[in-house]
């Protein structure tokens, strides 16, 4: 046959609730019976067949299948389509090209194929596929073999294309797919109770991919993601929202014997990926776990993996940078190697904000950071060992402008202008801390006594909520010990309020321009601390610390010296009022101390001078003690 032409074909058709399509009931053949069936002729030469083109110009169908629901309405139009060469044998390549449309879709498909001995060599381009036309199969196979289905497609348009080849090698097919390439736009998927987002993004590409059944092998040569977004809430029970949205039925257990495990095993695809980026992204946590809920949002979130492959022992090299709270930044940077787990690169936290640490806080205390902001860089690394692991972390970080208040009156309870920790460094194996020199600011704290004689530190924190469940007796632990070492801390600029109002009178003090060094601070057996601070009590006052101390186990050495000097006696008349029943009017108080503490024995010696007293009105109270 030279060519066959079809022109301006169009066909309808409809598939109903059972599935079955209603062309197939127009022509059926009849039934022959036993006698009817004439015996099969051997070795019948078959026919040769070749048509030279087939040609097809606007051609279309449309099939409305209404056993989904809502039913599906799907138009396919052939523009133009050519098929050449075809051969009833098969021993020949016939050829073909068509353009078509696809709903929305315009697709473009052309190749060879020689059926004999199956074999396929095929490109095929598609742009701005609609998946929402197609989410009535989904949700069917969904709620069918699922427990738990709570997502909806709300939006996506795919455009593809690709080159394919498949071929028969002794009844085992094999196909390479390559110069793949896909692109997913405008996706939403939401919940379908409630229609909550649940992730958007603005593209999903795969560029360049290729896959190779044969060598079992697939390769992408990139893969990005622009504008992802997505929302994570952690509910009051401790769940995350996402967890439950889709869930598999639960599978009855096969009473079948297993596999046995001498069985050999496939091997395993191999998986590279040149890059992987994700640009813009933005990611919204919420905890409504705590009693007053806590929100981070993190965006212009941009990662990028390069050279990552599934084969054991092969590193990735990765980036990270996002902001948070729109006002922090997180930068991270370095390789990873998956089997097995290694890990080594560099973290860097730029003013991230303390306030969003409040709701945690105040689930054990009545504390509330108001201000503050915390800044890292670092160098870090890990090395899975079998069970064990070794991680480091090297580097240095700061904290500004904190204010630490008490959320029942709003009064200050610490602060400081900054806190720098110049160096530390810390290991798993063995387990310490080790830091170099921290310089702690202009801090301030305020302490005081309360009428009922408690003090306002001791009460901050909240009675804990006791559990109804029994309590499961707890297995008793051997802790790794954990050593820990300060070379220096550096006080500039410090202060500190303290108050009594248990007296009959108020008593309140101030120290301001403390200053000093503590030095070789640790928890390591037998090793000595050495202190040396001073500073300035109320107008004309001041004080002095210095000494030594093993800060492990303080009974086993000590040797401080406190000096008070030139302190004024009247802050002091709260005292003397419960005490002697008088006010002090006027006076100086000056005040050594002296301690030494060596295997748990005591010497002191003590100094104390008044100079100058005068006392005042006498008080009248039913709980003082009166001077004869």
């Amino acid at each position: 046959v030279g060519d066959v032409i079809i022109e301006s074909l169009h066909a309808n058709a409809q598939r109903d609730l059972q599935g079955a399509i209603d062309w197939m009931g127009y022509l059926e053949a009849k039934q022959q019976s036993n006698k009817e069936q004439e015996p099969q002729k051997k070795d019948v030469t078959p026919w040769s067949v070749q048509v030279a083109k087939i040609a097809l110009k606007d051609v279309g169908a449309a099939l409305e299948d209404k056993s989904v629901a809502p039913s599906v309405k799907t138009k396919l139009d052939i523009v133009n389509a050519e098929i050449k060469n075809v051969t009833l044998l098969g021993e020949e390549a016939l050829t073909y090209e068509a353009d078509m449309r696809l709903n929305e879709a315009t697709c473009n498909l052309q190749g060879a194929l020689k059926h004999k001995n199956l074999t396929v060599d095929s490109s095929v381009k598609c742009v701005n596929l609609g998946l929402l036309h197609y989410v009535p199969y989904v949700d069917k196979i969904a709620l069918e073999q699922l427990k738990t289905y709570n997502v909806a497609l709300k939006s996506g348009v795919v455009s593809f294309d690709a080159h394919v080849a498949l071929e028969d090698k002794n009844t085992q097919m094999s196909a390479v797919v390559d110069k793949a390439n896909l692109k997913l736009e405008n996706f939403h998927l939401a919940k379908r109770k409630g229609g909550e987002k649940v992730v958007t993004f603005k593209a999903f590409a795969i560029q360049n991919a290729s896959v190779d059944t044969a060598k079992k092998e697939v390769s992408v040569a990139a893969t990005t993601i622009e504008k992802l977004s997505f929302g994570l809430k952690k509910e009051k029970n401790g769940l995350i929202d996402v967890a439950g949205l889709v869930e598999p039925k639960e599978v009855k257990k096969s009473t079948k014997a297993s596999v046995a495990k001498n069985a050999p095993q496939e091997k395993p695809y191999r998986v590279a990926i040149g890059a992987f980026d994700i640009n813009d992204a933005e990611v919204v946590f919420e905890d409504k776990s705590v009693q007053k809920s806590a929100k981070v949002v993190l965006d212009k979130i941009y990662v990028g993996a390069k050279n990552i492959d599934s084969n054991k022992k092969s590193s990735l090299a990765y980036a990270v940078d996002m902001r948070v709270n729109k006002v922090g930044k997180i930068d991270a940077k370095g390789s990873l190697q998956h089997t097995p787990l290694e890990q080594k690169g560099t973290l860097t936290h730029e003013k991230i904000s303390l306030k969003e640490l409040t709701p945690y806080l105040q689930e054990s205390t009545f504390l509330k950071i108001s201000d503050g902001y915390l800044s890292l860089k670092s160098k870090n690394s890990y090395k899975q060992r079998g069970e064990k692991f070794d991680a480091s972390v090297d580097g240095s970080f700061n904290v500004r402008n904190f204010f630490l208040h008490d959320t029942r009156d709003n009064s200050t309870i610490a602060s400081f202008i900054k806190a720098d920790v110049n160096s530390f460094a810390f290991k798993s194996t063995p387990n310490r801390l080790s830091v170099d020199e921290v310089l702690l600011d202009s801090f301030y704290v305020d302490a005081q006594i309360n009428e009922d004689k408690s003090m306002n530190l001791a009460k901050l924190t909240k009675e804990p909520q006791e559990s109804k469940e029994p309590k499961e007796p707890q297995k008793s632990e051997q802790k790794e010990s954990f050593d820990f070492k300060l070379l220096k801390l550096k006080v500039k600029n410090g202060s500190a309020n303290f108050a009594d109002y248990s007296l009959p009178l108020d008593f309140k003090t101030s120290i301001h321009d403390l200053n000093g060094d503590l030095y070789a601070l640790s928890n390591v057996k037998g090793g000595v601390s050495y202190v040396e601070m001073d500073g300035e009590v109320d107008a004309y006052g001041s004080a002095k610390l210095k000494g030594s101390v093993e800060a492990s186990d303080f009974k086993s050495f000590t040797d401080l010296n406190l000096n008070f000097r030139n302190l004024s006696l009247n802050s002091f008349s709260g005292y003397s009022a419960r005490f002697a029943g008088y006010k002090i009017d006027d006076g100086k108080f000056f005040l050594d101390l002296q301690y030494m503490i060596f295997d748990s024995q005591l010497l002191g010696e003590n100094s104390l001078i008044i100079k100058k007293i005068k006392l005042g009105d006498e008080i009248e109270d039913e709980y003082i003690t009166k001077l004869p």
